[in-house]
């Protein structure tokens, strides 16, 4: 996978909603959106690690496992 420096990938950024998003319509809901999700999920690792010992990926990598489990008995 290409690593894309911030500039380059802020321009990228810039040209993919000038194409996608006309007049840039939703944007500012789907970037409070974005953001919000990123604070949520950074509390949420914050507490889980600090009353668990373990990382949220640590759950995710659990659950999956269980599912997998439950699907192939």
């Amino acid at each position: 996978m290409q690593v894309v420096s911030g500039r380059n990938a802020a321009a990228q950024f810039d040209r993919i909603v000038a194409k996608e998003v006309a007049g840039k319509r939703g944007l500012h809901a789907w970037d409070a959106l974005l953001r919000a999700h990123a604070t949520l999920l950074r509390q949420l690792e914050t507490e889980l690690e600090s009353k668990t010992g373990r990382a949220l990926a640590d759950y995710d990598v659990l659950a999956q496992l269980g599912v997998l489990v439950v699907r192939c008995g």
